[in-house]
């Protein structure tokens, strides 16, 4: 995050508008990205999976960086929740776990840039015409996620077997379309 920090606090490119949703807990990262300016607005996100696929509705896609030095194996959760309601994924390159499963189950629905502020500006400088290669991809990638999510072996190989208890969040969800969680 101090990268981002480093960003915000000199000005996003204009198009940009940032969504920050972070568990509770995280009040000091909430009071300094709060105070960023108009362009950014920060929540709080309870750690439940019908709060988090709620809350994926309202973005575009979903920063999953990760210093590879810090976390060089596993997926962050978000990943695949965002994956399942076809929204894309950003990660950076050193995250070869991450970078395998998109590579093998939502192909083109991510951008991998370098860690840190360098690869961040290069993601907030994409092109249009980029995002909507890479949002096609994830939308398109969103049966393929939700139907092996579904499936004990793959969720327990990705290190969340406990997501196959709840199968009804994941059902209940059609990409680009609101969410109804079924309790």
């Amino acid at each position: 995050m101090p990268a981002l920090h480093r960003i915000v606090r000199q000005a996003l490119p204009p198009h940009v508008e940032l969504r920050i949703a972070l568990p509770p807990g995280n009040d000091e990262l909430l009071q300094i990205f709060g105070r960023a300016g108009p362009a950014v607005t920060t929540t709080v996100v309870e750690s439940d999976r019908g709060a988090c696929f709620a809350a994926l509705q309202t973005i575009d896609a979903v920063l999953a960086v990760q210093d590879p030095i810090d976390r060089a194996a596993g997926i962050p959760d978000v990943m695949l929740d965002a994956l399942t309601v076809g929204k894309p994924v950003v990660i950076s390159e050193g995250q070869l776990d991450a970078a395998r499963l998109l590579d093998d189950v939502a192909p083109g629905a991510f951008v991998s840039a370098p860690c840190g502020e360098e690869g961040l500006r290069a993601v907030f400088a994409l092109e249009a015409r980029a995002w909507d290669r890479v949002q096609m991809a994830a939308e398109a990638s969103a049966p393929v996620v939700r139907a092996l999510r579904g499936m004990p072996r793959f969720l327990t190989a990705v290190g969340l077997g406990q997501l196959h208890d709840d199968d009804s969040l994941v059902e209940a969800i059609e990409p680009g379309s609101a969410l109804s969680v079924v309790d």
